[in-house]
């Protein structure tokens, strides 16, 4: 049965790149069931692994632990639906709270956490890691490359489009398209949250080049790189310079093995084809659609500007006509946006369609006073809403169930920045449950790398850089930690990398 689980685990990480296909999410494969495609698939393999994982432990402290989870799982989610169902908002007229919505959110988090017990008990052949951490850097970054260089990939930053011109277009500086229609992720439907699996994935394949390098490993590296300049997001871009930098240099004075420890010219034979990625990603990137997005940024600041500057006394007019008249504040906040500012048609990409925006007008007349770089901040924007929301949520509830993902999205589509997402979602009580573990596991692997001597290998180093930089993506962009692809192969690697101090 061992060999089964094994198996079970290894096909159930191997799928994942496929999972994140973006056509599961859209049109008709998105409304085959109260579930999509990839999260049935998903549930099934887990109730699989789950079942086998106990057969394997039986009467062991492994299954004895993941029982007690499961069932105090189970006691919050049934307080976490009937709680947030029930404690709706004055501003949520005609909100339909879908109990289905929000079990497959919370199935998105229990399931990386669930794969993080049975990999921390599950022994895998560290020639059987190389192989699925290849597969998995391949199957994500070739698709990238590949469809970027036939023109057939998702925009990045726009997932209703197509891009219009592949990477050799970035140096065409009379005809070059905008950022928008350059820069794609394959088919994936997030490009913050594969941006963090990338950078997952290239200090720990990093590590296997430099072990035993070979033509195949250093082109797999080479894809790796170019994807992470096809996707054009910064977490991609400069987590790739950094992991290409950082475990090199740290490969130079590190314990290796005692053949290799004094040959210098071995070393520099191995990291010399990484220098020469190195040097062209620096080359290329001023040509990127990374920088193209800075540009339009700076562009958006300073139309924002000039339209604040504009608008500046009208905004200070109507504000003294709200003080003086409170009981028509909301009327004469809702006409100043019905004739100067199109809410919807500026913060589309923030605000659901769902937003009752009308409702409280007054929240917008705010936004317009903030400086034009505040205005054009998305996650102020998306801040601002979840802050109206809480304010109607009952505090106890609020604090230890969230506001739920449900009630969230109906107000914006996501909010960018993991961890306090959760604790806004889930509560207090699921930020213990579903980060908590992840949390403790880091710091636990943190302490055993940094403070025993015999632990620093290259190895060790790379799994923890590889953390180090998979969450702090999380934080700092969102999308991460509530994607199941991504949670699921970071438990995945924690959970081995765990097994390596326990041997």
């Amino acid at each position: 049965m061992k060999k089964v689980l094994q198996r079970l685990l290894i096909c159930y990480i191997l799928i994942q790149p496929f999972m994140e296909i973006i056509y599961f999410y859209q049109g008709t494969l998105a409304n085959i069931g109260p579930f999509t495609i990839p999260t049935l698939v998903r549930l099934v393999l887990v109730i699989a692994l789950l079942l086998i994982f106990f057969l394997v432990h039986k009467f062991s402290k492994p299954s004895y632990h993941l029982a007690i989870y499961g069932f105090v799982v189970l006691i919050y989610l049934v307080a976490h639906l009937w709680l947030t169902k029930n404690a709706l908002s004055s501003l949520t007229d005609g909100f339909t709270y879908s109990v289905t919505q929000e079990i497959s959110y919370v199935l998105r988090v229990v399931f990386p956490t669930l794969i993080l017990f049975i990999s921390a008990d599950t022994s895998l052949e560290k020639s059987t890691l190389e192989r699925i951490t290849w597969w998995l850097a391949t199957a994500i970054s070739g698709t990238i490359v590949v469809s970027n260089l036939a023109v057939f990939a998702i925009a990045s930053y726009d997932k209703a489009t197509m891009i219009s011109a592949n990477i050799f277009s970035w140096f065409d500086v009379v005809n070059r398209p905008g950022f928008m229609q350059l820069a794609s992720d394959g088919f994936f439907l997030f490009a913050n949250s594969i941006s963090a699996i990338m950078i997952l994935l290239l200090p720990i394949a990093l590590h296997y080049y430099l072990r035993q390098s070979s033509w195949y490993k250093l082109i797999i590296l080479i894809v790796m790189a170019l994807s992470a300049l096809m996707i054009g997001t910064r977490t991609a871009i400069f987590g790739s310079l950094a992991a290409f930098i950082v475990i090199p240099a740290f490969y130079f004075f590190a314990d290796v093995p005692a053949e290799e420890s004094l040959q210098w010219h071995v070393k520099v034979k191995k990291v010399i084809p990484l220098a020469a990625i190195i040097l062209v990603l620096g080359l290329i990137y001023p040509f990127s659609p990374s920088t193209g997005r800075v540009s339009a940024n700076d562009q958006v600041n300073i139309a924002t500007a000039d339209r604040s500057k504009a608008s500046s006394k009208q905004l200070l007019q109507l504000r003294e006509e709200m003080q003086q008249q409170p009981k028509q504040a909301k009327r004469l906040a809702q006409n100043y946006l019905d004739t100067h500012f199109d809410v919807r048609g500026t913060y589309g990409n923030v605000v659901s369609a769902t937003n009752p925006i009308d409702k409280y007008p007054e929240l917008w007349i705010d936004v317009l006073t903030w400086n034009a770089p505040d205005q054009v901040n998305f996650r102020k924007i998306e801040k601002a809403n979840v802050d109206l929301l809480k304010q109607q949520i009952v505090p106890p509830v609020r604090l230890l169930l969230g506001i739920s993902f449900v009630r969230i999205n109906f107000f914006i589509f996501n909010y960018e920045r993991d961890f306090i997402n959760q604790f806004y979602t889930l509560g207090l009580l699921g930020i213990v449950l579903f980060i908590l573990p992840f949390v403790l596991l880091c710091l636990y692997l943190a302490g055993k790398f940094c403070f025993k001597k015999q632990n620093w290998t290259v190895e060790n180093f790379a799994y923890f850089f590889s953390f180090a930089l998979f969450f702090g993506a999380a934080y700092l962009t969102g999308n991460v930690l509530d994607s199941i692809t991504a949670g699921s192969l970071v438990a995945f690697f924690m959970g081995q990398n765990y097994r390596n101090y326990r041997v």
